[in-house]
């Protein structure tokens, strides 16, 4: 069983924690037990204590830190191989789209690689984070939706993976698991008395979404072997019934 250790932030007290932690439905409760380990070793390192794994973004994890240089050779990768010639992100960028709530992981870190895919694929711009305040982790981008999806303002991002790095659960009960969480994410979200009534310190300004049909689902199937792609994604697409706000990444071949 693929294992993943998070260190975040320990929420101080009468502060809620994290929402929707760091998808710990898929991977497992994140342990908040210690303080943020961020830090630069150098301009394209940042520490991270997660474990290293079989997904792609275990390939950025040099001497215990996330190499951000490495990840960000993957946009420009990605970039080349869909012919976006006139991509334009600085590493700068790529490095604020990659830390979340002071953490840099392979998670936030294979969220931020996903996310400027679906930019170059031209389904939304102006893509940033939202400062939610401290210690919440909100929806995990903010845009401006372009084409068939320009009524989106957020983007929510999870990530499968194969059944050869993770066995439990099936593909079956990831896809339902992911439906289940972007469902709830949605309403929640889109629910501003109920945000504030659950966490109280949520900046009073945070943009959030007007309704859950202004939230866009993200999925990227890179690492699932191409057998599987089918699988898990005509699952998430039966079980997100007549919810037309899905994207699919790598559902076919690998960018």
């Amino acid at each position: 069983m693929l294992q993943h250790q998070i260190v975040g932030f320990q929420p101080a007290v009468g502060q809620a924690p994290h929402i929707e932690g760091i998808n710990n439905f898929l991977f497992g409760k994140p342990n908040l037990d210690g303080k943020s380990q961020l830090h630069s070793s150098n301009s394209n390192e940042i520490s991270t204590n997660v474990m290293p794994t079989h997904i792609q973004a275990a390939k950025f994890i040099k001497n215990g830190n996330i190499d951000l240089q490495r990840a960000f050779d993957e946009v420009n990768c990605r970039a080349s191989v869909i012919g976006y010639e006139n991509f334009d992100c600085s590493f700068k960028r790529f490095k604020d789209l990659a830390v979340k709530c002071g953490n840099c992981i392979t998670l936030t870190t294979r969220e931020a690689i996903t996310f400027l895919e679906g930019e170059m694929r031209g389904y939304y711009k102006n893509s940033r984070h939202e400062d939610y305040g401290p210690n919440v982790t909100g929806l995990d981008f903010v845009v401006e939706g372009l084409g068939e999806f320009d009524h989106i303002t957020h983007v929510e991002i999870k990530g499968a993976v194969s059944s050869k790095i993770q066995q439990k659960p099936t593909l079956i009960k990831q896809a339902k698991k992911f439906v289940k969480r972007m469902e709830y994410q949605k309403d929640f979200w889109s629910n501003k008395a109920k945000v504030n009534e659950i966490i109280p310190h949520i900046r009073p300004d945070a943009y959030l979404p007007e309704s859950p049909n202004n939230v866009l689902g993200l999925y990227d199937l890179w690492d699932v072997g191409t057998p599987e792609k089918s699988t898990i994604s005509t699952a998430i697409t039966a079980f997100s019934g007549d919810d037309r706000n899905l994207i699919f990444l790598n559902n076919i071949t690998n960018t």
